[in-house]
């Protein structure tokens, strides 16, 4: 196998079909116990959705969970937290989080919980300035807090791996300072989508590998500039919903296997169009919780159906096969790639590597390569790259490759 070929012409990746979304929608309840909000938070958490807090005709402090949906249970009618919306919440070890928000002031508290009903209190003001409408994720076993407002529209990241006290990874992220971003940890990495400047709203995507160093995968992606919309992961698969941009609102939802190459799975849902809503990967599903437009507060529950048929195009990919890195991240700038497949393995015909912005930084035409193979990255700086395995036939199989 040669060596990097680092002067190739810029090619723009597009795998426009490496998944069908046969999505569909049903309707777990139309009006939930908990009071119709906003700017809640929700999660997955010992085996239950719970929803904690948010806003509609009050701000609230109580906590909500569910097995299924349809049913809910109150947790506690007021939690030790104050009420608040625009929080964020995380999971970290045996625990559930909460963090900042707003009810009248803006806030900086963490509080923490093993069982919604009891919590405590980490800290009454950590590192990080009072806040809301920022993002928060749990990676590489630490909180992270990112951007959102202080009065003052923010790119900081912060994080902590006890919730008291916190570091601050840059207090200027490459990103854009916003506020109603998404984020969310997918391939053992964070990634920030869209959001609104205070001028402008969004639809970038930039990821990192330690909350420091970021990289943009695309400056515009297919879905339109946003905020408030929701991202969740499931399937090795990122899924985008809803949202709002000034005085239109979407119940648009979009997927990615690599958060350049964007696919509309339902231009319209059947659910109202909203923003500031939670979404929340269970129980093999995609759960949207709540939000607003400009008519109505929300206390319905949605989930997805049709994920069973996620498939294979087979105009691009062959069922059954499938590429394995080892190790991903790659440290040595040398991995060894290998093609699994259900059945015979195609015979390999070419092996491209792309950059985060699409340019193809390796390439190999070859006439025959066994199923495993070493990959040489010597000369590539540390980041997020796809590596592209095209075979006979046309077949390809696609995998995100992190090089540190």
């Amino acid at each position: 196998m040669s060596r990097p070929l680092l002067a190739l012409a810029v090619i723009t990746l597009s795998l426009p079909a490496l998944l069908l979304a046969q999505m569909g929608w049903d309707q777990a309840t139309a009006s939930a116990p908990w009071p119709p909000r906003h700017c809640l938070g929700s999660l997955e958490f010992g085996g239950r959705i719970w929803v904690l807090g948010g806003e509609g005709s009050a701000s609230y402090n109580d906590v909500w969970y569910s097995t299924d949906g349809t049913n809910w249970f109150e947790a506690t009618p007021s939690a030790a937290w104050s009420p608040r919306f625009k929080h964020t919440v995380a999971t970290l070890g045996d625990r559930m989080w909460i963090m900042g928000g707003s009810s009248g002031n803006l806030k900086n508290d963490v509080w923490y919980s093993g069982d919604g009903i009891d919590w405590s209190e980490a800290t009454p003001a950590a590192a990080w300035a009072g806040r809301k409408g920022h993002a928060s994720v749990t990676f590489d076993s630490r909180l992270w807090v990112l951007g959102g407002t202080t009065g003052t529209i923010k790119n900081d990241v912060w994080y902590s791996t006890t919730g008291d006290t916190w570091e601050q990874a840059t207090a200027g992220a490459d990103w854009n300072p916003r506020v109603n971003h998404a984020v969310v940890v997918f391939h053992d990495t964070i990634w920030v989508l869209g959001g609104f400047t205070g001028a402008a709203n969004l639809n970038d995507v930039w990821c990192s590998c330690n909350g420091t160093d970021w990289t943009q995968v695309t400056a515009s992606a297919a879905w339109s500039a946003r905020r408030g919309h929701s991202v969740a992961v499931l399937r090795d698969t990122m899924w985008l919903a809803g949202g709002n941009a000034g005085t239109v609102y979407y119940n648009d939802v979009w997927y990615s296997v690599n958060g350049a190459d964007w696919v509309q799975a339902s231009p319209s849902a059947p659910w109202p169009a909203r923003w500031n809503h939670a979404l929340v990967a269970y129980n093999d599903r995609i759960w949207i919780l709540g939000g607003w437009n400009q008519t109505q507060v929300f206390n319905d529950v949605w989930y997805s159906t049709g994920l069973g048929g996620l498939a294979a195009n087979p105009a691009t990919t062959l069922p059954g096969l499938r590429l394995v890195i080892s190790p991903n991240p790659v440290v040595s700038h040398v991995a060894t790639v290998r093609l699994v497949a259900a059945n015979a393995l195609p015979r390999v015909t070419s092996i491209r590597v792309h950059n985060a912005t699409g340019r193809v930084v390796l390439h190999d035409a070859i006439t025959s390569l066994p199923n495993r193979f070493s990959l040489d990255l010597h000369g590539l700086p540390a980041g997020v790259y796809l590596l592209r395995v095209g075979t006979e036939l046309g077949f390809s199989e696609t995998q995100i490759l992190k090089l540190r």
